[in-house]
């Protein structure tokens, strides 16, 4: 199966012309990170999320921080995707998320935190890192 994207950069930076297969790809990453997806998605937090479970504070709390998550890699992608007819040619509007979240906080009557926890700064060094050694990994992230 042919991406619908494959060959035009009318989104995420693709090179004109360029025929690009992302399926090979998108099927390497996903399965080379299906484990750690899996692990992800497997711990209490997640698990009361997706069971709509997660008090109103913790769902902004979560919020809050991702929005750093996204304010950082967010230019990172877009600056891979300029460089990387793969990358560019996978990436659809859906994988920018940062405006999104920012209407969740604001839906939920919160606002973004300039407070940024340890762990959300050292996964954002992380990103960042992954970033510079291998961008094609943030599709990953």
């Amino acid at each position: 199966m042919t991406h619908p994207h494959a060959a035009s950069s009318s989104h995420g930076g693709g090179h004109p012309g360029a025929a690009v297969d992302p399926n090979g790809l998108a099927m390497m990453l996903r399965t080379g990170t299906q484990d750690l997806h899996d692990q992800a998605e497997s711990g209490d937090f997640q698990q009361r999320m997706v069971d709509g479970k997660l008090v109103r504070d913790e769902f902004v709390a979560f919020l809050q921080q991702i929005w750093h998550v996204h304010a950082a890699m967010e230019p990172l992608l877009r600056s891979a995707a300029g460089s990387e007819p793969r990358l560019g040619a996978m990436l659809e509007a859906d994988h920018y998320r940062l405006e999104k979240i920012e209407g969740d906080l604001r839906d939920l009557g919160a606002e973004r935190s300039d407070e940024r926890l340890d762990s959300t700064k050292r996964f954002i060094a992380s990103i960042e890192a992954l970033a510079s050694d291998n961008p094609l990994a943030l599709v990953g992230v």
